[in-house]
């Protein structure tokens, strides 16, 4: 925690990402409770769930090209801004036209394109913060996490609470100040941010298709070489893919029966709110409170957790819903770390940073692929048919974890 009271740099990245978190999980509970209510809102969560979940596999490729880029924080200081335009320009057309799909599938596309840079400029900053908390490197990455998790469950409940009495057009436009404010925190550390620049090692090969799909390659094989690991991403990989479905599920399931009167958008925050309690738990109390807990014994828990989130499905319960996602949330958080602490005493520090965009390959684009074709079979076939597909996901998992003999030492 010091390193925040001691370095601007990151005290100032982290302030930004606070105010941005703030704005997106506002502004994503805003529309997804505004378009709950239309007629065509199955459709519209399924376009909702595709652009959150796309710039996520898409971050495969931008994170590579960004491996290749100069001038770094300029372009990063201009893509906030572009982002501050992009939804300025939801707010505009959510005030000035008819809500409709064709507002929404708008909406969605801006906001695949907004998160998509989002990625690239995070992928270009990477090496620069890290030269930034070099020195203090584990307090400061402990520090961003457990603060972004606590922001964004403040922010669910104030955007639970915000639903009732703001417009979603006044959300909209708070979410686009949020990024005009991270631009201008940006031009307030510029200088300082150019200065570790100017002492990174820029990637000298060309962006060619060739180079692309050889830092892959190469990567993917040297992950491949350690198994028990790439189990273990399979397996987090199916969790992290049934909690991402959760939510539209969880929508669908509220539009035909409300939680205790409260709007689609507040029985959400609540549910949201408890699964970031739940990993903020996990994450905190992983080497300690629950250092005595078995790898192997938390997955089984996550199973379990799983199992009893399709029985809520089944049985439209939504208490036992929110239950079992903040056991799996809390699983998630223990389990993370401990993979994390593995792969780092497995790889060659001078092979850190090829293996990472092979781990990004397996834990975004498995959950991410997973995510979208269960959020399309949710809004086309129905929950029912949804929960058989978490079902045969779930003994997927049960097979792995049944040979699985625990975390590299």
């Amino acid at each position: 925690m010091n390193i925040f009271f001691t370095n601007k740099d990151f005290r100032q990245l982290t302030i930004n990402q606070w105010i941005s978190t703030v704005g997106d999980t506002i502004f994503y509970l805003a529309f997804i409770n505004h378009v709950s209510s239309a007629p065509f809102a199955p459709l519209a969560i399924f376009l909702i769930s595709l652009s959150e979940t796309a710039p996520q596999i898409l971050q495969i490729f931008t994170g590579v090209i960004a491996d290749f880029q100069s001038r770094r924080i300029f372009k990063y200081s201009l893509l906030t801004l572009v982002k501050f335009l992009l939804y300025f320009l939801v707010a505009l057309l959510l005030a000035g036209t008819d809500f409709s799909i064709s507002s929404v599938l708008i909406i969605c596309l801006i906001n695949l394109v907004s998160d998509t840079l989002g990625f690239f400029s995070g992928a270009m900053l990477t090496p620069i913060y890290i030269k930034i908390i070099r020195a203090d490197m584990a307090s400061a990455m402990g520090f961003r996490q457990a603060t972004l998790n606590l922001v964004r469950t403040l922010s669910n409940l104030a955007g639970g609470l915000a639903l009732g009495f703001i417009s979603i057009e006044l959300l909209a436009l708070i979410n686009a100040l949020t990024f005009l404010l991270s631009f201008l925190g940006i031009l307030l550390i510029r200088k300082n941010l150019v200065s570790y620049e100017d002492r990174i090692t820029i990637q000298a090969k060309p962006a060619t298709i060739k180079n692309f799909w050889k830092h892959l390659i190469d990567s993917s094989k040297k992950l491949l070489q350690f198994h028990r690991v790439m189990k273990l991403f399979v397996i987090l990989s199916i969790s992290q893919a049934v909690l991402s479905v959760t939510t539209p599920i969880v929508t669908l399931l509220l539009i035909k029966q409300p939680f205790l009167g409260l709007k689609t958008g507040q029985a959400l925050a609540l549910m949201t709110t408890l699964e970031l309690l739940g990993l903020i738990a996990g994450n905190l109390f992983s080497g300690n409170l629950f250092k005595n807990i078995s790898s192997k014994a938390s997955l089984y828990a996550g199973q379990l957790m799983e199992g009893l989130l399709l029985i809520g499905f089944f049985s439209n319960n939504f208490p036992l819903i929110t239950f079992a996602v903040f056991g799996d949330a809390l699983v998630t958080g223990i389990t993370s770390p401990r993979l994390q602490a593995a792969v780092f005493g497995l790889i060659p520090e001078e092979d850190m940073g090829v293996v990472q965009s092979a781990v990004g390959t397996i834990t975004i684009v498995l959950p991410s692929l997973l995510a979208i074709f269960l959020v399309s079979v949710a809004t086309s076939l129905g929950v029912l048919a949804v929960s058989l597909a978490l079902g045969a996901l779930l003994l997927l998992g049960l097979y792995l974890l049944k040979n699985f003999d625990g975390l590299p030492s």
